[in-house]
């Protein structure tokens, strides 16, 4: 009987050291696991801060691109009326010129 009691504690039972490392590689999974889930977080948050400045930045390109169509457009109104200032300019000197003929 005695012999059997050694036996039995002689034998080294490994399941304490199974559970042992299955539970500290389960703990270091979930640490793991929490740290890309707020990093994951911390990055949404940061590219939905980038996506609405850049629409804003859009907005902004869309009414400076209409500003200056809108420049240019009086622009060329500006040069058609400068060139008929020039014709009529050119036309009333013509006729100066006509006028001081006819008196000389």
């Amino acid at each position: 009987m005695a012999s059997r009691l050694v036996r039995r504690d002689r034998s080294v039972n490994v399941w304490p050291g199974y559970v042992d490392a299955l539970a500290t590689l389960l703990l270091s999974v979930v640490f793991l696991l929490t740290i890309f889930v707020v990093g994951q977080f911390f990055l949404s948050q940061e590219l939905t801060g980038r996506d609405t400045v850049l629409a804003k930045l859009n907005r902004q390109i869309v009414d400076l691109t209409d500003l200056l169509a809108l420049e240019r457009s009086n622009r060329r109104g500006q040069e058609e009326t400068v060139q008929a200032l020039r014709n009529t300019l050119l036309a009333a000197e013509a006729e100066r010129d006509r006028a001081r003929a006819d008196v000389a």
